[in-house]
């Protein structure tokens, strides 16, 4: 088991926060990251494109976000009321879903407080950069990643 020091980002090993953050850490391989990424995956590239897929994929976006909601409703971060490295594992998935689903979540209606939260995450100067360094690639490529804007279309 590697044990990293505390820092601004991460929290003391053995405390609670440490094992929280762990937990939300599983949270996000569990959930943003194999549901996002499947329904990307079947909304863009499977070759039999089918409503009931589709279906599938955004209602457990929708479900996982509401979990998250749920957890945020009295708090600014995740884990001991500061900003950490699970805030940070878990914002490019909601950045994904925006660029390649405009039309699929809205957060602000239906998820206030993943809304509040991402906007706090997203101001952060080093997640800001990094959202805009992005899009310019992007932009620059004509494309996210391999995905041109045609391919998102559901």
């Amino acid at each position: 088991m590697v044990v990293l020091p505390p820092s601004r980002i991460r929290f003391t090993a053995g405390s609670k926060e440490y094992y929280e953050s762990k937990q939300w850490l599983h949270y996000q391989m569990s959930g943003p990251g194999p549901y996002w990424g499947q329904d990307a995956w079947f909304t863009i590239y499977y070759p039999e494109k089918g409503p009931s897929t589709a279906e599938r994929y955004i209602n457990e976006i929708r479900r996982v976000s509401d979990m998250l909601n749920r957890s945020l409703q009295n708090k600014d971060y995740l884990v001991g009321g500061k900003y950490s490295y699970v805030d940070a594992a878990i914002v490019p998935w909601f950045e994904v879903v925006a660029l390649i689903f405009p039309n699929e979540l809205d957060l602000e209606k239906s998820f206030p407080h993943v809304n509040s939260w991402l906007n706090r995450i997203k101001a952060r100067p080093a997640i800001s950069k990094t959202i805009d360094d992005k899009a310019k690639a992007a932009a620059a490529e004509g494309k996210y990643g391999n995905i041109t804007a045609d391919e998102t279309s559901r």
